[in-house]
């Protein structure tokens, strides 16, 4: 059923496209759909239908939409004819046919007014009425707009949970006759609705409850904020606060959020902020927010539900739902694009441009150097390789190709009792279509199967220049040389001789 509504929403909107005529006003509109698997062509004639209007994508216009959708988010900025600029972002539904209206209805929403100037400079001047032998109504008084804080106060909302347990939205939250308040466990307080209020000092001892802060917030237990909060809140226990933020604010133990925080958050064990932070999240076991811009760091696990635009580290796991633009750095590391840096034991990403550094590295694509002992490239190449030396009789090893840059996974045997882990990175120019010149730096470590103090381990290293030929069927040859150096664990016994190698791969 719901790939009957998409596959409808398509045509229609697909037929609204083609239906534009060209006497209509134009919007350019760009339009890059990330990994959401939505048609940049649909997305753009429906912005089309919703504004009446003509969508290209390349050309000459007053006006641009740019629409880009990074994870389960959509970000439209709007440039109007005079230069202005006006962005949002919103969160996608699941279903295909419902992100592509939501996407639509932003941008006519931003796009509105600029719209409709357009089309009302387009139409034929209406002739003018003919005068009425009745009088006019005398006009009404307008009421005036209310003043942009109160407006912006009325338009918040708290969680809904916030108001089932008696929250005060925030356009209840009104100074109070004390712009201070002291509380003992609320409502025990000098002021018992402060629930209801804003205030620029709260201190309480064991649980202080407030409509809103602007200024500085101190509770040894518990600090509760119904409303928005701007400046400083610290409780030695657990903060919450139900709407947008503004400043900084750290728990004991346990901070949780509603709204976006531009900022600093922080607290001893968990912080959890359902909305954007713009600044700096941290917390001693986990982290998790939708959106960061900024910095997310915690000594665990730190969690992002939306994009991260910056830098996430965590002792353990840095999870991004959305794309990553920075670096990640933790045990684990999990991105749905990345551009910028992954670094540590465990990196996944979907399309990554920039480096990665770990033992096991997993991807799509990557345009840039994944430095790791296995690769796994879904679009790269992976060949099995056998080959003898000099330095060790027989090895078997495992080739990760990624464009011009490899490594090599594998393991080696001397022929007596002794076995050897190795592993090489280098790079690959391709000379034809059926040749090519390889050049890396392969090391190994030889031990024996009877350790003994008489036979001492070693390091076997190599700087290798290789030539292959591959074609041949599912197989191929490799001949080369170079320089190795042979020396025991105990750093005696060096060695430097001239080095040969021949060698087969498959696939």
């Amino acid at each position: 059923m719901r790939t009957l509504r998409a596959l409808l929403f398509a045509l229609t909107t697909a037929w609204a496209g083609e239906a534009l005529a060209e006497d209509k006003p134009t919007i350019l509109v760009q339009v890059d759909v990330g990994t959401s698997g939505l048609s940049a062509d649909v997305v753009r004639t429906a912005i089309g239908r919703e504004l009446g209007v003509a969508t290209p994508s390349e050309g000459a216009a007053a006006s641009s939409l740019a629409v880009k959708i990074v994870g389960n988010r959509a970000r439209v900025a709007f440039v109007r004819s005079s230069g202005e600029k006006l962005e949002r972002e919103v969160e996608l539904p699941r279903e295909v046919s419902s992100r592509v209206e939501v996407i639509a209805l932003l941008a006519g929403n931003l796009a509105r007014d600029e719209a409709t100037a357009l089309l009302e400079a387009m139409k034929k001047p209406e002739p003018a009425p003919e005068p009425s032998a009745e009088p006019a109504p005398e006009p009404q008084p307008k009421r005036p707009d209310p003043p942009p804080e109160q407006a912006k106060e009325a338009s918040a909302t708290a969680p809904p949970e916030a108001d089932a347990k008696g929250a005060a939205p925030e356009a209840r939250a009104e100074r109070g006759p004390f712009a201070w308040n002291l509380s003992l466990w609320h409502p025990i307080a000098v002021d018992g609705s402060s629930e209801q209020r804003r205030y620029d000092l709260e201190a309480g001892l064991a649980y202080s409850r407030i409509g809103a802060l602007s200024g500085f917030g101190l509770t040894v237990g518990h600090l509760r904020i119904d409303g928005p909060a701007h400046g400083v809140g610290v409780a030695g226990l657990w903060t919450r606060i139900s709407h947008d933020a503004r400043g900084a604010f750290a728990a004991g133990i346990f901070a949780e959020s509603w709204g976006r925080l531009e900022g600093a958050e922080g607290a001893g064990f968990v912080a959890l902020r359902r909305g954007d932070v713009d600044g700096f999240q941290g917390a001693g076991i986990f982290a998790s927010a939708s959106r960061v811009r900024g910095v997310q760091m915690s000594g665990i696990a730190s969690w992002a539900n939306g994009a991260i635009s910056g830098a996430q580290g965590g002792g353990a796991l840095a999870y991004a739902r959305g794309d990553v633009e920075g670096a990640q750095i933790a045990l684990v590391n999990v991105g749905a694009n990345v551009q910028g840096a992954q670094i540590g034991l465990v990196n996944v990403g979907g399309d990554v441009r920039g480096s990665r550094v770990g033992v096991v590295n997993v991807s799509d694509r990557v345009d840039g150097l994944p430095l790791g002992i296995v690769n796994v490239v879904k679009h790269g190449r992976t060949q099995a390789v056998a080959w003898a030396d000099t330095l060790v009789l027989a090895n078997a090893a495992v080739k990760y190709l990624n464009g011009p840059i490899y490594t090599l996974v594998g393991a080696g045997y001397d022929g007596g009792d002794g076995a050897a882990a190795a592993f090489a990175l280098g790079g690959r120019v391709q000379l034809s279509r059926a040749s090519y010149l390889e050049i890396d730096a392969l090391y190994r470590y030889l031990s024996d199967f009877d350790d003994t103090d008489s036979d001492e381990d070693r390091h076997l290293s190599a700087a290798r220049v290789l030539v292959g030929l591959e074609g041949l069927g599912p197989a191929g040859a490799f001949v080369g040389g170079g320089v190795s150096h042979d020396v025991d664990s105990h750093g005696n016994g060096s060695k430097v001789r001239a080095y040969g190698v021949a060698g087969v791969t498959l696939f």
